[in-house]
């Protein structure tokens, strides 16, 4: 699997570029970058034959080849494809391998997907502080109070003393 990705990437993954003699099939080829959104890393890749894109949180930790083959393996079965199919695709791409972009409309394209991809994290991210900043056991006791009080109100209309009919009138006597 060839990556044509920016230097920032290259020195993030401690890598240098290959020299291939020729390129592989565009299915096989990846323009790559890294960002980063509340000092998280994430790298994407857009393929160059099917221009699909692989979005993943990057451990510089981890090994990059490892996390992209997860990554993709991931996406391909969401997509509906079978794992012989995840493993042809691997197999035929090869090892990863590293070269510099391919020009100018390919980076474009790239920083068209990393601008998408800045906005959806940036947004995911505001979403799951709001939702931590709530205290679950606030939450709790806010629920609990407005269901004791609605059974409070229930019990008080079941027995509440019935109104007194008023009197009639025992026939032929009028008051």
């Amino acid at each position: 699997m060839y990556i044509q990705c920016t230097q920032k990437l290259l020195n993030q993954l401690g890598r240098s570029y290959d020299k291939l003699p020729v390129l592989p099939e565009p299915i096989y080829c990846w323009h790559a970058d890294s960002f980063e959104v509340g000092g998280a890393p994430y790298v994407i890749m857009v393929n160059d034959g099917l221009g699909i894109e692989e979005f993943l949180m990057f451990d510089p930790s981890q090994d990059f080849e490892t996390q992209v083959h997860k990554e993709m393996g991931f996406d391909m079965k969401r997509d509906g494809f079978s794992d012989t199919e995840l493993v042809s695709y691997v197999k035929q791409a090869g090892a990863l391998t590293f070269g510099p972009t391919g020009g100018r409309s390919y980076v474009t394209r790239l920083n068209s997907h990393i601008r998408n991809a800045k906005s959806f994290t940036t947004q995911m991210q505001e979403f799951m502080d709001e939702v931590q900043s709530v205290d679950p056991l606030e939450e709790l006791a806010i629920r609990f109070d407005a269901v004791m009080d609605r059974l409070v109100q229930e019990e008080a209309k079941s027995t509440a003393k019935p109104k007194k009919k008023p009197r009639v009138p025992a026939k032929g006597k009028i008051s």
